[in-house]
């Protein structure tokens, strides 16, 4: 038996149904050879204290400035817009 721990959210890939994050999940699992998923039920107030928990929030971005960021970043990465 293995155990792989995942510190980070396993994402749902580009999925824009349930379903398909379901399917996203399950082929990561199958990729991994996993027989079961489990997350921590036992424990918790020990697991906090020794995981940083990230702030949370949100960040509006000007279109403008975005679009200025874009361009930027395209212009170093040598990339053509």
């Amino acid at each position: 038996m293995q155990v792989i721990g995942l510190t980070a959210s396993v994402g749902v890939g580009k999925a824009k149904s349930m379903e398909q994050a379901v399917d996203h999940v399950l082929t990561l699992c199958a990729n991994l050879d996993c027989q079961d998923i489990s997350t921590v039920s036992d424990n918790i107030g020990e697991l906090n204290r020794h995981v940083n928990k990230p702030n949370e929030g949100a960040i509006v971005v000007d279109l403008l400035l975005k679009y200025s960021v874009s361009v930027a970043t395209s212009s170093f990465l040598g990339v053509a817009n």
